[in-house]
């Protein structure tokens, strides 16, 4: 995908195998913040088949590349449902709080969460991001005695596991 289709506010349809989670995103779903309950998916695949996406995806463009930062039931459902694009709504986020706080906001208002249940979910994020950040900071006493390509692989490997 090429940079200049990617337009603020704008809402196109675009692959699905295309929108892989924004990084960011990526530590918050492999850490089950929201977590997808069973038949979810299902559910919501036969309800796109019978109305069709009423929402788009939200993603953002970042070094050329697009990431999905928020409707990631809704492009699960969309794939098991056999389509291959989605409608996606096209943000600029300029920052990882930026990305989060989309995401945050888009899944906070998916379901009626009670203010405690919110402040719960909230507190999670800043706890995975905390601990992810405390695993980097015990990694970088290692710095000194590996080669900076070493050092990166296991910062991604660090990056890609779950905090808990």
């Amino acid at each position: 995908m090429t940079k200049e289709l990617i337009n603020e506010g704008e809402v196109r349809h675009l692959p699905i195998k295309d929108l892989p989670p924004h990084p960011v995103i990526e530590i918050l779903e492999k850490n089950n913040v929201f977590e997808i309950s069973p038949g979810e998916i299902e559910q919501l695949a036969v309800s796109l088949l019978n109305i069709n996406l009423l929402q788009p995806i939200v993603v953002t463009e970042e070094n050329g590349k697009v990431y999905r930062v928020a409707g990631r039931r809704r492009l699960l459902a969309a794939e098991k449902a056999g389509f291959t694009t989605i409608p996606c709504y096209i943000r600029r986020l300029s920052s990882n709080e930026e990305i989060v706080q989309a995401w945050q906001e888009e899944n906070l208002t998916r379901k009626h969460y009670s203010d405690l249940e919110k402040n719960k979910e909230i507190e999670n994020i800043k706890s995975i991001f905390q601990k992810q950040n405390e695993n980097i900071k015990e990694l970088q006493k290692i710095k000194p005695n590996i080669s900076s390509k070493e050092f990166e692989t296991l910062k991604k490997f660090i990056s890609n596991l779950p905090v808990e």
